[in-house]
């Protein structure tokens, strides 16, 4: 029962930790294109803040870590990888690479019984 209550707490945590932090794109008003998530499911449980590089086509070409809670490298590079897959709205208007900070969750993954997981399914 303790495993539903987490569960259900990273559903509806996810919809408030979306956190695109601040930089240049929120200050011009440059939208997200993807749906991502900005909690990822790791190795271990932890934050990272990266600052990402936006070019005109609105893709991520660099995340830079800036600060984070996480010890484990492998966590850091699957935040990292998943930062890289951010979209962003393309448009000649915006300089050639915008810049933005954002805040990424990872949680560690947990193992449900089969129980567990016919539960979740009739929800």
């Amino acid at each position: 029962m303790n495993r539903l209550l987490v569960f259900s707490f990273v559903i509806f945590s996810y919809y408030s930790s979306a956190q695109i932090v601040g930089g240049e794109i929120v200050d011009a008003g440059r939208e997200m294109t993807t749906n991502h998530p900005f909690i990822v499911e790791a190795t271990s449980s932890g934050w990272a803040r990266f600052e990402l590089a936006v070019n005109l086509k609105g893709e991520v070409t660099s995340a830079v870590l800036l600060e984070t809670s996480l010890k484990s490298t492998p966590s850091k590079t699957i935040l990292r990888n998943h930062a890289m897959g951010y979209k962003f709205q393309p448009g000649n208007h915006f300089p050639k690479f915008h810049h933005v900070t954002v805040k990424i969750s990872s949680m560690k993954s947990i193992k449900m019984s089969p129980q567990e997981e016919e539960l979740l399914k009739g929800l």
